[in-house]
């Protein structure tokens, strides 16, 4: 296990907390399943393409939940950075069966956001299934 990662572990599941860039397959054992909840949104827009590669090549693939936002850019700069639907298509369609599972209006809860003036922000949740098993 390379040192720039600390797992946590509980029952069956591990979950690693660093720099995903640094991880190797040769540190985990099958993926069963990723959920990404705060990763490809804290990451600005030229840094995403690397970041679904790293995931695809370590996890060969595996199903994945991934929480993304969606905001007018223009209204605050992230992170969290917006998501939009055709970024997901981008990055995993070709490899995923994408599947928007819940579309949520958050801003009342996001205080920094109504601060800044942001007239919407919504929280979407994707399932992204692999098409080998789709």
């Amino acid at each position: 296990m390379t040192k720039k990662f600390r797992p946590s572990t509980s029952r069956n599941l591990t979950v690693f907390q660093g720099d995903i860039f640094s991880l190797t397959t040769a540190d985990l054992d099958p993926v069963d399943l990723v959920y990404d909840r705060a990763a490809l949104v804290a990451l600005p827009f030229a840094m995403r393409p690397a970041y679904a590669e790293q995931i695809l090549a370590l996890t060969d693939g595996a199903p994945q939940l991934l929480i993304a936002f969606e905001y007018d850019s223009a209204e605050k700069d992230g992170p969290p950075f917006p998501v939009p639907p055709r970024e997901i298509e981008r990055h995993y369609a070709e490899r995923y069966a994408i599947t928007e599972l819940s579309r949520k209006d958050v801003l009342q809860d996001s205080l920094n956001f109504r601060e800044a003036g942001v007239s919407r922000f919504v929280e979407v949740a994707w399932r992204l299934v692999p098409k080998r098993s789709a």
